[in-house]
């Protein structure tokens, strides 16, 4: 890399809500439900065993909601969060963001003065679809890997890699196909 690289790709809601849901930061309601069928289920388990004379359909029944509510949740998850984003950032659909990644930090956006110094990021994760950067409070922010050309990334990922050398486990790289 030399002094910076720079990417550039249109924002989507859809792709910020798949971003923010890969970082693990998509809960509610929901996701709590979730919760309650995973601790639910073997609560049912251990009646079925105290109580033999207990039913089967008692098992079955608790087992296919566990199913559908852990099937059903992160999509519905997902898609309320989209929803509001493309609420909260109405004006900012389709218009092009800019990500720059140099030696003192990177800049999330052309608006922003400075960049983010690397001593302020918390983690880095290359995912199959994103590379999600978590710093300061704004969340996690996200580069679709389409915006990627397969030698950016490479040099983007040597980096990051000698960049993290000296905090192990903050940056998580998917393995090179």
């Amino acid at each position: 890399m030399q002094d910076q690289l720079t990417f550039r790709f249109p924002y989507s809601p859809t792709e910020h809500a798949q971003a923010r849901s890969e970082a693990g930061l998509v809960r509610g309601p929901l996701g709590y439900a979730g919760l309650a069928a995973l601790i639910f289920f073997p609560l049912v388990i251990w009646q079925k065993v105290k109580h033999p004379d207990v039913p089967l359909l008692a098992l079955v029944v608790p087992a296919l909601l566990m199913a559908v509510t852990f099937l059903v949740t992160p999509p519905l998850l997902r898609r309320r969060d989209t929803r509001r984003l493309r609420r909260e950032n109405a004006t900012e659909i389709g218009k092009v963001q800019t990500f720059t990644f140099s030696r003192d930090g990177f800049t999330p956006s052309d608006r922003w003065a400075l960049p983010v110094p690397w001593s302020e990021v918390d983690k880095v994760i290359e995912t199959k679809r994103f590379l999600l950067i978590c710093a300061t409070s704004d969340g996690p922010f996200f580069v679709p890997r389409h915006a990627l050309s397969s030698n950016d990334a490479e040099r983007l990922r040597a980096f990051l890699e000698r960049e993290f050398q000296s905090r192990p486990g903050k940056y998580k790289s998917l393995p090179v196909r």
